[in-house]
């Protein structure tokens, strides 16, 4: 019981951090259906349902994508997401996650409509929520990202292809 409370506290902590920091949260629109099962997924909303087809059709003016996956377990040097948009739309770096902590960031990317783009996580400084003050982020525990993208028509489709962990040692 300790633990399901303390997992469900973590959680409202998680949410309430993005509601105030910019990667908001918005209601889920339903089930979604995935055309392959993946270890990573992609969503519109922090912590929502898996996206339809990996991909996501962005708000008007800022939409964020949350890009999930199961920790490594070995450390990376780098993140590369390999993904389409259907026109150029403004992009940038916003969030890394790992158990117990969400790292901010705000990066420009840039006007792109195509991947792949990589970060090295160097830096992620906002600490947006750290349950344990004297943690840092650590790649082998790190479970996922978020992407802002900055769309003034609304529309564009973002489809996420593949991530790859470049450096992974083993």
């Amino acid at each position: 019981m300790k633990k399901y409370l303390f997992i469900s506290l973590i959680a409202a902590a998680v949410i309430a951090v993005f509601s105030l920091s910019g990667c908001a949260s918005s209601g889920s629109k339903g089930p979604a259906e995935v055309d392959d099962i993946k270890e990573w997924f992609i969503t519109r909303d922090e912590g929502g349902l898996r996206a339809k087809y990996n991909q996501i059709k962005t708000r008007k003016n800022e939409t964020f994508v949350y890009i999930y996956f199961p920790a490594r377990g070995a450390k990376f040097d780098k993140i590369s997401l390999n993904f389409t948009i259907d026109r150029p739309v403004e992009l940038m770096w916003q969030a890394a996650y790992q158990p117990g902590m969400v790292v901010g960031a705000e990066i420009p990317i840039g006007l792109i409509d195509k991947g792949p783009v990589e970060t090295s996580f160097e830096r992620f400084t906002l600490y947006w929520y750290r349950y344990n003050p004297s943690e840092v982020l650590e790649t082998d525990k790190m479970n996922g990202v978020c992407l802002k993208i900055k769309d003034p028509d609304g529309g564009a489709i973002f489809r996420l292809t593949d991530i790859t962990y470049v450096g992974l040692k083993q």
